[in-house]
């Protein structure tokens, strides 16, 4: 707002276009952050099954049981 109020701009324009500027930065972060998203969401998934020779602490607890 400073630089188009020393430009000679009314302060009504002037704050206009501060948010016309920032409108424009928020919707490029925006835009980057959509893959970054995607991307994290992904590598959050967990494998369906756990490996058949991985023994978990319920099958220990059945060997000690048992």
């Amino acid at each position: 707002m400073g630089t188009l109020l020393g430009e000679g701009k009314p302060a009504g324009a002037a704050l206009t276009g501060g948010f016309d500027w920032v409108f424009w930065v928020c919707g490029t972060i925006a835009l980057v952050a959509f893959p970054a998203i995607a991307t994290l969401l992904r590598r959050a998934t967990r494998p369906a099954a756990p490996a058949p020779e991985a023994a978990g602490p319920t099958d220990r607890v059945k060997e000690l049981v048992s």
